[in-house]
């Protein structure tokens, strides 16, 4: 968990200067880059296979995204 934070951490921080710098406006670069930054993790995560499938029952609808997850080979059970 710690290397996908880090990563999308830096994802973001490396797209709100670049947009920051085209677009002038720091609220809508920083809208996008947590935004960007939720994503990139989420998905890192799913790389990493950082939760198994009990981990994500305990969640909202964590059932339908395990199944889901699982029959993609994207985590273990």
């Amino acid at each position: 968990l710690l290397a996908s934070s880090v990563i999308s951490v830096s994802i973001a921080l490396v797209l709100y200067l670049l947009i920051d710098r085209f677009i002038l406006s720091q609220s809508i670069a920083l809208i996008i880059a947590i935004i960007i930054a939720i994503v990139s993790y989420a998905v890192l995560v799913i790389l990493f296979k950082a939760f198994s499938y009990e981990d994500l029952l305990v969640v909202p609808f964590g059932k339908k995204l395990a199944d889901v997850l699982l029959e993609h080979k994207m985590i273990i059970k």
